[in-house]
């Protein structure tokens, strides 16, 4: 492991977080980065299963350590929540580990919905301090096939999410919970094992809603979304300021630039796939020149920019955007070289490089300034391209391997 991705083991700084989309594939890196770390006693998540599956979740909580599971029930806290698909329970830690002296097991909740519907959200919402809303359509060449569900996904989901919140945190006799300090802290420091975070929802979003802009992107620029992804979620931003500003719900978008690392098994974005090609003995396929460029973050930053999001009390954070990216820009042809290499010293390949047409609604060149997150949020990524490619690529291999040796038994273990 690399010493980056060791547990912080600072202690719950967030009570209860719910994640939509959490066995997608940053949803799981989250939920791995927020358990392994023992910043969360309470989590749930929400997917409608439509890409990621329950066995993802499991086999990401068998490498936290062991749980004891229970069919259906109710996750403890204040009102009447839907009942969880599936709870877990933490037993002991990887390694056999016990749990610390008095601190409460840390809990997973499992919810089967989808957020066009937003029966039941209200009531679930309620009993959590925090939402990570990352549920959503990703990609531009989906949202140029059905522009339709694009929006029903990513727009009248978050306006639903949206409004779940504000009835269930702001409305009269809405249920309250401590948070902790309200003094603001330095921007760059590290929350305290005893600070609570306000509750807040933190909300996906992408370099898309701004369109081909000269780079490096900033949150000053005027979006021109190109793609109805673009566009919806542009309008996801929109809705979170509007909340903000008209009712004093604590939002924050985060624009996240090309996001690659573990986990990305039904991810088709550029660095999944050209590493599935490779290990499929296929060639590597560039749409264009090559020249294209992208900020390419790995997941271990994106989702330390998730936590420091959800943890600030910088008064300048509510209800505002902040681009989450290395402030690096690579071309896609340097990419395919780099991964290339990794491979063909792995003794894989050779691997041959191939060039297509240019696809329509793609950006030509996209990297993000990050000054505004730095300052505000204390955010600051420390993976380059080079390592962060190399963990990546370990994680396929090793999936790989572990497939081809056939099915592993259940990890998460205990039933009730």
């Amino acid at each position: 492991m690399d010493k980056r991705d060791e547990p912080a083991r600072t202690g719950p700084c967030l009570p209860s977080v719910l994640v939509t989309g959490g066995c997608g594939f940053i949803g799981l890196n989250l939920m791995h980065h927020l358990l392994s770390r023992g910043l969360c006693e309470r989590v749930a998540v929400l997917d409608n299963l439509s890409v990621g599956t329950l066995e993802d979740l499991e086999r990401v909580l068998s490498e936290i350590g062991e749980w004891e599971i229970q069919e259906g029930g109710r996750m403890p806290g204040p009102g009447a929540a839907p009942a969880a698909d599936r709870t877990y329970r933490l037993v002991r830690h990887a390694g056999s580990a016990p749990l610390p002296e008095g601190r409460s097991a840390p809990t997973v909740a499992f919810f089967r919905l989808d957020i066009r519907d937003s029966r039941g959200l209200d009531a679930l919402v309620a009993t959590y301090s925090a939402v990570v809303h990352l549920a959503a359509q990703t990609g531009v060449m989906p949202s140029l096939e059905d522009p339709v569900y694009d929006m029903e996904q990513n727009v009248r989901g978050t306006l639903n999410l949206l409004e779940a919140c504000r009835r269930a945190w702001l409305a009269p006799g809405a249920a309250t919970t401590a948070v902790g300090p309200t003094a603001p802290t330095a921007p760059t420091a590290a929350p305290s094992p005893g600070h609570r975070a306000p509750r807040r929802f933190v909300f996906a979003s992408s370099s898309a809603p701004l369109g081909e802009q000269d780079p490096p992107i900033d949150e000053r620029k005027v979006p021109r979304p190109l793609s109805p992804y673009g566009a919806s979620k542009l309008a996801g931003e929109g809705y979170c300021s509007a909340y903000a500003g008209s009712f004093g719900l604590e939002t924050i978008a985060l624009r996240f630039s090309n996001v690659y690392g573990p986990r990305s098994t039904y991810k088709n974005s550029v660095v999944a796939k050209f590493i599935k090609n490779i290990l499929a003995g296929e060639p590597l396929t560039i749409y264009g020149t090559g020249s294209q460029t992208r900020d390419f973050i790995y997941t271990a930053d994106l989702c330390a920019a998730i936590e420091r999001a959800l943890v600030t009390s910088d008064p300048r954070a509510p209800g505002s955007i902040f681009q989450i990216a290395t402030f690096r820009e690579t071309t896609v042809n340097e990419l395919a070289e780099k991964l290339k290499a990794i491979a063909e010293r792995a003794g894989f390949g050779p691997v041959e490089i191939r060039y297509a047409s240019e696809r329509a609604g793609e950006i030509r060149r996209s990297f993000s300034d990050i000054s505004r997150a730095r300052a505000v949020l204390g955010y600051e990524p420390t993976y380059d391209l080079d390592a962060g490619l190399a963990a990546t690529w370990s994680w396929f291999v090793s999936r790989s391997a572990a497939r081809a040796s056939g099915p592993s038994p259940r990890e998460v273990t205990h039933p009730c």
